[in-house]
């Protein structure tokens, strides 16, 4: 099972950009070899896959290609917005995820607050049972010194 972390500030801006962008490229109706080739005459050459492994960020950012603040500087001004655009939800599917990627993430830090204090109260548990277990020999010896003593009196 993948781990489950908390991504980056870096990562989660990159996971907009490339939601912006594939969205944006969209509506705009240019293919990724299109975009690449408005990209490459505004002069920072970009080829279709470079774009594809751009948009890979929206699905998965540790396999996804990073992008340089100068490609995304460009690319912006190949699709006519201003950079700022790129990075803000503003469509309802984005905003119900970036409320849906909040949900998770509490939703993971009062998990993980309770596993540790299943563990607290686990580790308690067993120094009860030690002191349980402790206290039960010393009854038990306890029971056999007063045995022993009464059988050593004389009737």
């Amino acid at each position: 099972m993948k781990d489950q972390r908390e991504p980056t500030p870096a990562e989660r801006a990159e996971v907009m950009f490339a939601r912006r962008l594939r969205e944006l490229r969209a509506e705009r109706g240019l293919s990724q070899a299109a975009l690449a080739e408005k990209v490459t005459s505004l002069g920072t050459k970009m080829d279709d896959l470079a774009i594809l492994r751009i948009e890979k960020n929206a699905e998965d950012v540790d396999r996804a290609r990073r992008i340089r603040l100068g490609e995304a500087v460009i690319i912006s001004k190949a699709l006519s917005v201003r950079l700022e655009e790129m990075l803000r939800a503003t469509h309802k599917s984005d905003n119900h995820l970036q409320a849906a990627e909040a949900d998770l993430a509490a939703a993971l830090a009062e998990r993980d607050r309770a596993l540790r204090a299943r563990d607290e109260m686990t580790a308690r548990a067993t120094q009860i049972e030690h002191l349980v277990h402790t206290l039960t020999e010393r009854v038990s010896h306890l029971r056999r010194v007063v045995e022993s003593e009464k059988s050593d009196e004389p009737e």
